[in-house]
């Protein structure tokens, strides 16, 4: 008969404290109380995911019975115990925690000794208590078995309970993508017909500069012309340019010699260009490079001359030098000789 009145109090404890059916501690709460899970959790994203099929996981959901929390649970979660292999002392452990639960639950927890449950002795005991131990001890492995289906039960609803957050959360976030999806959609659509506008204007311009291109076309066909005349009389002329310049170093020295070389490269520039003109291959001929030769000879020729005539006069000069040297050496010698 106790056990039995033990039992009632087991399913009818619970913890009457506030709850908030937005978390999941909240939802939990509110289903040890009866309530339908559809009643206190709003289910309407639902209604956007219609491939979710959600009626047959609304339907478990509904049917979720949470055993109300009670310290015989607790027990089986503080102690870990294996209700089908308990050893004898483990078998005592438990029917002294259930005992204690029982005067706790009955609000009679005075009545029960203090100090370490774990170290308690029956000696302890009064007789009213340690009738409750015994009759727990006698029971302990039923006693046990309903508090762990208590907690298994607890622990599968509080899985789909966490279930149910996650794919809501995931629900959320899709939502959220979709709407991120959609502006990033009509910006980019935005973006798109700014370019096409853009690009057709740019094309009116290139249109415009075309036009306009065209009509310098004679313009720059002149100037093109003149450019390569140019380049080609400047390539003609430029070893002609090169001697020039030489020469001009050599008049610093010999102006006489600026006249002539003016002459000649006027002379021979002039047939080289009319030749280059009129003669095929004539550019790339031995001839012009022998008529280069020729100019070339003429231009220094003078210069050359006077270069070796220096040459020789400062080898005279040399010659006369040391032939000096060696009469007065010679007479020094013969002076000694006559002191002597």
């Amino acid at each position: 008969m106790l056990f039995f009145l033990i039992f009632r109090f087991i399913s009818s404890n619970a913890n009457e404290s506030t709850f908030n059916a937005s978390s999941s501690f909240g939802i939990m709460e509110a289903l040890r109380f009866g309530n339908k899970f559809t009643d206190i959790v709003d289910t309407s994203i639902f209604v956007q995911f219609p491939e979710f099929e959600s009626d047959k996981f609304l339907k478990i959901l509904n049917h979720i019975s949470v055993p109300k929390r009670s310290c015989y649970n607790e027990i089986l979660y503080h102690l870990q115990f294996d209700c089908e292999e308990a050893n004898d002392e483990q078998q005592k452990t438990l029917a002294l925690h259930f005992t204690q639960c029982y005067y706790n639950v009955t609000g009679k927890l005075d009545q029960f000794p203090s100090g370490p449950i774990d170290n308690l002795k029956t000696s302890q005991m009064s007789t009213a208590v340690y009738s409750v131990y015994t009759s727990m001890k006698a029971h302990w492995k039923n006693l046990c078995l309903f508090s762990k289906q208590n907690v298994f039960t607890e622990e599968t609803s509080q899985s789909l309970v966490d279930l149910y957050s996650t794919i809501v959360e995931s629900m959320h976030s899709i939502i959220s993508l979709q709407k991120e999806l959609n502006a990033t959609s009509i910006l980019l659509n935005d973006s798109l017909m700014n370019i096409t506008t853009q690009l057709n204007k740019t094309i009116d311009n290139v249109n415009k500069i075309q036009v306009l291109f065209e009509s310098f076309t004679g313009y720059f066909d002149i100037v093109k012309t003149f450019i390569d005349y140019s380049v080609d009389t400047l390539h003609q002329i430029q070893f002609y340019a090169i001697v020039i310049i030489i020469a001009f170093f050599f008049a610093l020295y010999l102006p006489k010699m600026l006249v002539p070389v003016t002459l000649l490269t006027i002379l021979f520039s002039s047939i080289d260009n009319f030749l280059g003109k009129r003669v095929l291959m004539w550019n790339d001929s031995i001839y012009r490079t022998l008529t280069k030769i020729v100019y070339s000879m003429l231009c220094f020729s003078y210069p050359t001359i006077q270069i070796i005539y220096f040459l020789i006069g400062l080898t005279k000069r040399i010659i006369n030098l040391f032939k000096n040297d060696s009469k007065i050496i010679h007479e020094s010698k013969e002076n000694s000789r006559k002191i002597e």
